[in-house]
């Protein structure tokens, strides 16, 4: 097996980091220059872009929200073609920056739990907390779960992978527990909610999930750590 050697290298500096899943990738546009965003403990969204091997600060950012409180999750939409903006959660809010560092979208989650897994999917939203997990369409709630321990991770299968032929066509929703389980929720069609579908036990505790396969092929394979 093909092994990597990998090396450190610092791109620039920003405030305090406490959180996962707090830097993300902007796909390479037309000047094939890479654009990455990065969420901090000061409650700030910012942006930078490598121009000859140098992290330069994009104009318009960084995205200073007005509670200061620590950013705790960035994500992308998972449709390439829709990642102009950025969306990241703070306390108990979604909201989205434009690339020009506009907010652009804002969502207040009816929870007390603060949000801090986050994945976007078209218009779908999924959201997890300490037990919830809540999933908006269009801003509106379409779905939740409680979960019976601390989620320590959460992943969306990919468009097309489903058992059953039930009509729905939100992806499904892993989520990686403190009892060491992995629990799919199933949205229900048309945005009446969602279920639990199955549960699995495993031999360790995930603290990681990352879900990849191709659509269609009615089985996804999920990365654990």
């Amino acid at each position: 097996m093909a092994s990597l050697e990998l090396t450190k290298a610092d791109l620039t500096q920003v405030a305090t980091v406490s959180h996962r899943g707090t830097l993300g990738l902007f796909p390479l546009g037309r000047k094939r220059r890479q654009k990455f965003v990065v969420g901090d403990d000061t409650g700030a969204v910012s942006c930078f872009e490598m121009k000859r091997g140098a992290a330069m600060t994009v104009s318009g950012f960084p995205y200073q929200t007005l509670s200061g409180e620590p950013i705790q999750n960035v994500a992308f939409n998972r449709n390439e073609e829709k990642r102009d903006r950025v969306f990241a959660t703070q306390g108990q809010s979604i909201f989205g920056v434009s690339k020009k560092g506009k907010e652009v979208f804002r969502l207040v989650s009816p929870s007390t739990e603060e949000i801090k897994h986050l994945v976007v999917d078209e218009v779908l939203i999924y959201s997890g907390g300490d037990f919830t997990f809540q999933l908006y369409d269009n801003g509106g709630d379409a779905g939740f779960h409680m979960s019976n321990d601390r989620i320590d991770a959460l992943a969306v299968l990919p468009r097309g992978v489903r058992q059953g032929g039930d009509g729905a066509t939100a992806p499904d929703c892993v989520l990686a527990c403190a009892d060491r389980k992995l629990r799919v929720v199933r949205p229900r069609p048309g945005g009446r909610g969602a279920d639990l579908a199955f549960e699995q036990e495993l031999a360790f505790q995930v603290t990681c999930l990352a879900a990849f396969g191709l659509p269609g092929v009615g089985a996804a394979q999920l990365g654990t750590g």
